[in-house]
């Protein structure tokens, strides 16, 4: 998995894990701030009962308690308010059928406040919270019980409240994760594509292209990252040149004719090669081979190389095994790997007449027929000592006569028509 991948799935872990714990914490705490709003709610009721019943209780005056019964439970929450006398008989209810029944028939008996249990109400069963309190009277000094006071709180009242603000809590969770995850793909993105850039700055760097600059226009450690990766692409690409011209100078203290010869065969070559519209990492390869190609004429011998004479059959065999000698120099360079083989086919000819393997068409790479042309263009117009160069119109001629026999015939064209250009500027 990317890093870019595991720090999103790791900061939305984070907030999911987050949010569900505050709007668990949340919840929790909402539930008991509501069983205190009972609570309240219910010592409220009851201090209220306490102190207008007790004469109606005392005097068995009925239809008051009735009708305090019937009026406080309708008090949001309250399931059923009974009121017992001293025998435990129900003689005031909001609900008629419990009206002069024993309390203990209707619900267990409790003396303890807030106790959750079941009751039977209109032939449904309810989840209650019940309250306690007793009715006194001071008669002569003395508290006198008059009766008790059991009312009932349905428990569903709070669970909806609960599950509302619960409900609340998670939309907002969702939408925070949301807005976080989108904050965080757009600060993750800002962050990760100047690395994405560095990483394949990095990839392209390592496949051989010591041109490459990455461009960045941040204010961060990533800038400087990039600053210190152009620098070293650029001093490993000094380094790179210095090694080429390196071999260009041995190859033209071997051959006198070869003086600049590899340089302009590059320019030439690269320039076939771009109007055709090859991938920048081919144009670069076919560049150094252009650069290295005679790299192995360094096996042939001097005399033979700048003999005026013409060439003997065992001459022209030695002076055929420079291709083969000069990937035999370069073999251990793994930077180019796929240089060595367009410099092993450079002299192979499109008619198949060629050497090192008498390739010929397609067989040949793109690259090594690309050289072909420019190597056999530039050795025209070039003066020997046997020989005046070629002018312009003598070169193309020789490169169209040579076409589908040494040359490529669409790419000789294409060249045809880039040294025009040249030739006309």
């Amino acid at each position: 998995m990317k890093i870019r991948a595991q720090f999103i799935t790791a900061m939305i872990l984070i907030i999911v894990i987050i949010v569900f714990f505050i709007t668990l914490l949340l919840t929790r705490d909402i539930n008991k701030i509501l069983y205190v709003e009972i609570d309240e709610k219910a010592k409220l009721v009851i201090n209220y009962l306490q102190g207008v019943i007790w004469e109606p209780l005392l005097k068995k005056d009925r239809l008051n308690l009735i009708m305090y019964a019937q009026k406080i439970s309708k008090t949001p929450g309250i399931l059923y308010i009974n009121i017992v006398d001293h025998n435990n008989v129900i003689i005031a209810s909001n609900f008629q059928d419990f009206m002069d029944i024993k309390i203990g028939k209707v619900l267990a008996e409790t003396e303890k406040s807030g106790v959750i249990q079941k009751v039977i109400l209109n032939k449904k069963e309810y989840s209650s919270i019940s309250y306690y309190a007793d009715i006194n009277a001071k008669i002569k000094k003395n508290d006198l019980l008059l009766g008790k006071i059991y009312i009932g709180f349905d428990k569903k009242y709070i669970d909806k409240k609960v599950n509302a603000i619960y409900l609340k809590s998670v939309t907002i969770a969702i939408l925070s994760i949301f807005v976080s995850v989108f904050i965080i793909v757009l600060l993750t993105l800002r962050m990760m594509n100047p690395l994405q850039k560095l990483i394949e700055g990095t990839e392209i760097l390592a496949g051989g292209n010591l041109r490459y600059k990455i461009k960045l226009n941040v204010k961060n450690e990533f800038q400087i990252l990039a600053n210190s990766f152009n620098e070293m692409s650029e001093k490993l690409f000094n380094y790179y040149e210095g090694i080429l011209n390196a071999f260009i100078i041995a190859i033209d203290t071997k051959d006198k004719y070869t003086s600049n010869h590899s340089k302009r065969v590059a320019k030439y070559a690269t320039k076939l090669a771009q109007a055709m519209n090859l991938s920048d990492r081919q144009i670069e390869n076919i560049r150094i081979a252009s650069i290295l190609k005679d790299v192995g004429n360094i096996g042939v011998e001097r005399e033979i190389l700048n003999k005026k004479e013409i060439l003997t059959a065992d001459d022209i065999v030695k002076i055929q095994k420079h291709p083969q000698i000069s990937v035999k120099i370069l073999e251990h360079i793994d930077a180019l790997k796929d240089v060595m083989p367009i410099i092993l086919q450079h002299h192979e000819r499109y008619d198949g007449m060629g050497y090192p393997k008498g390739l010929k068409g397609n067989e040949i790479l793109t690259e090594a027929r690309i050289l072909a042309i420019a190597d056999a263009y530039d050795a025209m117009i070039t003066k020997r000592e046997h020989r005046e160069a070629l002018s312009l119109d003598e070169a193309i001629y020789e490169l169209r006569s040579n076409k589908n026999k040494q040359f490529d015939p669409e790419l000789t064209e294409v060249f045809i028509g880039i040294i025009n250009k040249e030739w006309e500027k």
